[in-house]
């Protein structure tokens, strides 16, 4: 008999953490310049938007730091004196700097970001598991999926002999495609 558990869940995607990198833009750079940004730059803004969501997919425990290239209109930004003072008031003072044209942010700052999404997605899953008892197979699928960080942190609190966690390839095309993506 196979036993499949209906989709569930909650509001701790990927949003989360883009949340968080919102944040610690603003706290970098300041709520200020951010909000004129996204007002006079929308095209920048949804280049750094694009940055942003290729690295999140691919942050790793096991690397030092994390570089997104940032837009002119913001790269212009960082070589104004109050960048630097607003650097060293923040909460990311030693954390986060800029080279040139490059946002660059310590991993462990990165990593912090998924905490929202692993602390509400982690009991979730194992509430889940106890609704529709022993399974062989977790399957993840959707954009988040595709997060190493999130793929890890599943693994690591389910992988178990007994349960296997499958991600397909293309996982966040899984939900649009169906069925057909899910061939194991």
């Amino acid at each position: 008999m196979i036993s499949i558990a209906p989709p569930s869940g909650g509001a701790w995607g990927g949003t989360t953490v883009d949340r968080s990198f919102q944040e610690l833009l603003e706290n970098v750079f300041g709520r200020n310049v951010m909000q004129r940004f996204a007002k006079e730059n929308k095209d920048d803004k949804l280049f750094l938007e694009r940055q942003w969501e290729i690295k999140k997919r691919t942050i790793m425990e096991n690397v030092k730091r994390v570089i997104i290239q940032l837009p002119l209109s913001l790269t212009n930004e960082t070589t104004k004196p109050e960048f630097q003072q607003n650097i060293q008031k923040s909460d990311y003072t030693n954390m986060v700097s800029t080279k040139g044209d490059k946002l660059i942010i310590q991993n462990e700052i990165c990593i912090q970001m998924f905490d929202e999404a692993r602390n509400n997605l982690l009991p979730h899953i194992e509430k889940e598991l106890a609704k529709v008892g022993k399974l062989k197979t977790i399957i993840m699928v959707g954009g988040f999926s595709e997060s190493d960080v999130m793929k890890s942190a599943v693994k690591n609190k389910f992988k178990q002999p007994e349960m296997d966690i499958f991600i397909p390839d293309e996982s966040g095309l899984a939900v649009v495609k169906g069925r057909s993506i899910l061939q194991f």
